[in-house]
C-alpha cells in the first residue's frame, strides 16, 4: 500500500505524470509576477542569471554591482522582457 500511495503523490491525483509539476511551475510564475526583486552582483555570473530569470518570470528588478557598465547591460536585458529594471 505504501508504494501505491507514493506513486499517486508523484504522478498526481489523476495518474498523469508531470501535470502537477507543470501546474506548480505556473503557480511559481504568478508568485513573482509584478513583485520587485533586489539582486546584488548583477553584472555577471549568478547575479545576472538570477536577474534575467526574475525578469522572465515578470518580476521587476533593482540591480546593483560595482561594475556599472555590466549592471547597466543586465538592466537593459531585463527591460527587454518587459519589466522595470533599475541599476
Amino acid at each position: 500500500m505504501g508504494g501505491s500511495l507514493r506513486r499517486a503523490r508523484i504522478e498526481g491525483a489523476d495518474g498523469v505524470k508531470g501535470r502537477g509539476e507543470r501546474e506548480e511551475r505556473r503557480t511559481n510564475r504568478k508568485k513573482l509576477q509584478d513583485k520587485v526583486g533586489r539582486i546584488t552582483g548583477a553584472a555577471r555570473g549568478i547575479g545576472r542569471a538570477t536577474a534575467l530569470k526574475f525578469a522572465q518570470e515578470g518580476c521587476h528588478v533593482a540591480l546593483s554591482d560595482m561594475n556599472l557598465a555590466g549592471v547597466e547591460e543586465t538592466a537593459a536585458l531585463c527591460r527587454a522582457h518587459g519589466v522595470k529594471a533599475i541599476a
